[in-house]
């Protein structure tokens, strides 16, 4: 599945605005020592004084094959059906345990091999789902059914089988990751359960129905209803069974053609409500070649038959990779000629991470939540390598690193989850897919693939996918399979040891050279930013790059720091220029550099690799949060920042200008500092220029947006401002026909110019955008009209967020935009908890259970003593009713404790003149 992460300001809405895939992630912490939260337990309260288990099921009873007829009408409230579950009892017992909630249980029995029918008797446990299934005698060893006859309600919060509305007609969709398949039916809803599933639909003649296998069967019933079966699944886990029911345009596209590994072409469709076809074309235009190249590197042929392209109207996450039937939020999938380039590399960046699931998550799957990450980590690093190698065009090659560093600031709190974070209650499964299980997986992944080179560790992924094909695997196996086939049995124990610790490494290097002979020190410490106060001192095995520079070009040199010390020795025709102490930019470590060998690096900044020069950047950042340098500091490099020109370089310090001007600089240093800033950046603008031209690629039509949203949103500087509003005011028909006009606008900066239009127009076009938010239902469209007015600037006009967010006629996923983009920006935050406070019971259950845990999280961008202990107050009132959110918010108040102390350190502002000289404290 794929997610997307938290970010400060007012990115959050544009994005979203944009029409891109982003959630609102959870992100699991322990308590923090002191914040009143209470530690999490194994078990779940029900009620007062009842606790009711949450342990995994017994591994003695094992389901085999599911036979699944459901009758699902959209339009109605409930939905009903019959299920049979093979399964296998290891022992004789008068009782079992499964899964369902929200099941209306009308008939439970046992068949046995005899032809015995046994009435059961149907308990739940737990508020999870956890079930009891008993019997007057006993069941014996063996194989034997368990079917059952229910009716259950469609979800309303994109759970389980859940109603969307598409112009005015309803859809059923399911999504059941992570627990939701027992919302639809019966289940041992494991993900080391994997069973065979054959599925039928009654559904309304009118009606078409995909699932993850091709439709092999139709029978005509009364009362205008028609029977749809569906060929048999091979295992898999019940989270990934899929089945979508309405008045569907279905798209075929263009086969995928055989090849060297399978005779026979995939049929590839694209589905997507009724009228939205025609935006399919550029999905399933582009889906060939990412399976293709996917199939190629795992040396497996596309595992699942068929591959279909659902559009999905209303759906919680960005994407979900279930087999044969790959799930999409519509404003990813549908593209048509407004598109922007971020919306086409979107698409193509999340299609590839779902596509590389089929293999790494479907075919092969983790035994229990702990494991996680292999999914979701391995997903996020070959989405983007085979995007990559796919369409070059769209500039995906340092997508993993950049999100690897994103995890850094996130994973440098005590409280922060491992990679790796057992999972011993259901409460807690939601929490683990965040940052740590994607970003930070990924760039652990994309750090020892460097480290072992490619070939090594693709011959590791190819033993480990043919051993455990359509069954189930740990963390330990795939670790062993990579080990082994590079012939290094120590790196068991180095990559063990980053899914075990949260935090991450420091790596201090001092260097010494003489005639040619380096020789670089190495010792590692934990990195720990202001504020922060870690008790354990953890060993990283650590895969040490480095790069020495001369005259531009350099030579590298690795090690594996396994004991907090090494050396690290180059001969070289003479000493370096520089010394780049992660050669490549993969490592997942901070470094540190002497003065003088940190001048001379940043004086190379030009000549470093792309990946190289981001991570230096980001190692600014990294040192003025640790206290290593102050602000004046950091802001005497931005120049050189400034002047480089790839964009993830530049663009690395910009949430830390942003941090200076909301929270560090004092009221009366702002403009000055933001005037300053502009002037530094402006002139990359000024030299792309404000508009798109024919030639430019994707890359630059990418920075262009980005420089033009920072001046605007970030500097809040007037010229930009004002720009993007008068297009957002053109392209909306604000103060005229009060239209669409989409060709009023170049379409990269469409999202753009709607928020930059509420933000100069205020009042006034907040509600003219309710207005058009009433007569579309293009999510696209919705999307920017939702985050204009997410994220206002003005507590005054925050009423238009909040009634909009309790509207029942709004779009769940909508619903989280204005639940959760405000939480972002410094001006409203407070305002907007004091409102989620007032207004709990009401929000509550407009609220997805697996989105629940992070509602305290969410403002984590506080930056004060009172701001700190005003989100204690709602976290210890409204715990109880967040299960898991204990982790998410001790994480949050870190993040706060750690702005606090870093406000703290600065000493006033003093702005470089001219220059740009980057020396180190």
């Amino acid at each position: 599945m794929k997610r997307g992460f938290r970010r400060s300001g007012l990115a959050v809405a544009v994005a979203l605005a944009s029409g891109l895939a982003l959630t609102a992630c959870n992100q699991v912490s322990e308590p923090a020592g002191g914040v009143g939260l209470a530690q999490a337990s194994g078990t779940a309260t029900v009620s007062a004084g009842v606790q009711t288990p949450t342990s995994r099921l017994d591994e003695k009873v094992r389901p085999s094959r599911y036979e699944l007829e459901l009758t699902v009408v959209p339009g109605e409230e409930r939905f009903s059906g019959k299920a049979q579950i093979a399964v296998t009892l290891d022992q004789a017992s008068k009782s079992l345990r499964l899964h369902g909630r929200e099941l209306k249980i009308n008939k439970a029995e046992a068949w046995l091999k005899d032809g015995t029918v046994l009435k059961g008797e149907w308990q739940n446990l737990s508020p999870t789902g956890l079930a009891e299934l008993s019997f007057p005698q006993e069941l014996p060893a063996g194989e034997l059914s368990l079917r059952f006859e229910y009716d259950a309600p469609f979800n309303h919060t994109n759970e389980g089988l859940y109603r969307a509305d598409y112009a005015g007609q309803p859809y059923a969709f399911t999504q059941f990751e992570s627990i939701d398949a027992r919302r639809a039916f019966p289940a041992f809803d494991e993900p080391g359960f994997k069973a065979s599933f054959a599925l039928s639909l009654v559904i309304k003649d009118e009606h078409k129905a995909v699932a993850n296998t091709a439709q092999i069967g139709e029978e005509k019933l009364d009362k205008g209803m028609k029977r749809l079966r569906f060929a048999e699944t091979p295992r898999i886990s019940t989270y990934l069974a899929a089945f979508a029911v309405g008045d569907f345009d279905i798209v075929e596209g263009t086969p995928i053609a055989a090849n060297s590994l399978r005779d026979k072409p995939i049929a590839l469709r694209g589905v997507a409500a009724k009228g939205q076809g025609e935006k399919l074309k550029f999905a399933l235009d582009t889906t060939a070649q990412l399976v293709e190249n996917l199939e190629q590197y795992f040396g497996i042929a596309y595992p699942f038959g068929k591959l279909d392209l659902l559009a999905v109207p209303d759906f919680a996450a960005g994407a979900m990779e279930n087999p044969g039937a790959i799930t999409f939020r519509d404003t990813l999938l549908l593209i048509d000629d407004s598109a922007s380039v971020s919306q086409k590399r979107s698409l193509i960046s999340v299609n590839a991470h779902e596509l590389a699931h089929q293999w790494f998550g479907d075919l092969v799957t983790m035994r229990w939540w702990t494991d996680i990450w292999l999914n979701e980590a391995f997903a996020t690093w070959m989405g983007n390598k085979t995007a990559q190698g796919a369409y070059p065009e769209y500039d995906l090659a340092s997508a993993t690193q950049q999100g690897a560093l994103w995890a850094m600031g996130e994973d440098a709190r005590p409280n922060q989850r491992s990679i790796r974070q057992d999972i011993t209650r259901d409460e807690d499964i939601s929490g683990a897919f965040d940052g740590m299980t994607y970003s930070k997986g990924g760039g652990v992944l994309n750090m020892f693939e460097q480290f072992l080179g490619s070939d090594a560790f693709q011959k590791g992924v190819r033993a480990y996918m043919k051993q455990y094909a359509y069954g189930n695997a740990s963390a330990e196996e795939f670790i062993a399979s990579v080990a082994d086939a590079a012939g290094k049995p120590e790196l068991k124990a180095a990559l063990d040891s980053y899914l075990r610790y949260n935090g991450l490494p420091l790596v201090s290097v001092k260097s010494e050279c003489q005639d040619g002979k380096l020789s670089l020190t190495l010792s590692q410490a934990r990195y720990q930013p202001l504020g922060t106060e870690f008790k354990d001192k953890p060993l990283w095995g650590v895969p040490f790059c480095a790069a020495a520079y001369i005259d531009g070009k350099a030579t590298q040199a690795c090690s594996l720091l396994k004991d907090g010390q090494g050396e690290l020795a180059m001969d070289l025709a003479r000493c370096p220029d520089a010394v780049m102490p992660n050669a490549g930019g993969a490592g997942y470590y901070r470094w540190q550099l002497d003065a003088q060998a940190q001048a001379g690096l940043m004086a190379q900044l030009q000549s470093l690799s792309k990946a190289e020069a981001i991570d230096a950047a980001s190692s600014l950042s990294a040192a003025w949060r640790a206290g290593q340098i102050d602000q004046n500091t950091y802001l005497a490099a931005v120049p050189a920042l400034a002047a480089h020109p790839a964009k993830e370089v530049w663009s690395m310090s910009t949430d830390d200008m942003t941090l200076m001007l909301e929270r560090v600089a004092k009221p009366e240093e702002r403009a000055r500092l933001s005037d300053w800033l502009a002037s530094q950046y402006r002139p990359l603008l000024n030299q792309l220029g404000t508009e798109p031209k024919d030639e430019d690629s994707a890359d630059t039509r990418r920075a262009r947006v980005m420089l033009s949203g920072f001046l605007a949103f970030d500097m809040m500087q007037p010229t930009e401002l004002k720009r993007l509003a008068d297009w957002g005011k053109a392209y909306t028909g604000f103060g005229g026909d009060g239209q669409w006009h989409k060709d009023a606008v170049p379409s990269d900066f469409a999202g753009q110019s709607t928020v930059a239009a509420a933000l100069v127009h205020g009042e006034a076009f907040l509600k003219h955008a309710k207005t058009l938010l009433a007569k579309t239902d293009d999510g696209v469209l919705r999307g920017r009209l939702v985050g204009a007015i997410a994220m206002v600037r003005e507590p005054a006009l925050l009423a238009y967020a909040h009634e909009l967010a309790l509207d029942k006629g709004i779009r769940s996923n909508e619903r989280m935009m204005l639940l959760f983009a405000p939480a972002h920006g410094a001006e409203v935050a407070p305002a907007h908890l004091e409102w989620l406070d007032q207004k709990f019971a009401k929000v509550l259950p407009l609220v997805s259970a697996g989105a629940r845990d992070g509602m305290a999280a969410v403002f984590e961008g506080f930056c004060t003593k009172a701001e700190r202990e005003r989100l204690q107050q709602f976290a210890a009132a409204h715990g109880k009713d967040l299960p898991g959110y204990e982790r998410p918010t001790a994480s949050a108040l870190e993040a706060i404790a750690q702005c606090q102390a870093l406000v703290a350190r600065q000493p006033a502002l003093s702005l470089p003149s001219g220059g740009g000289q980057v020396l180190a404290k």
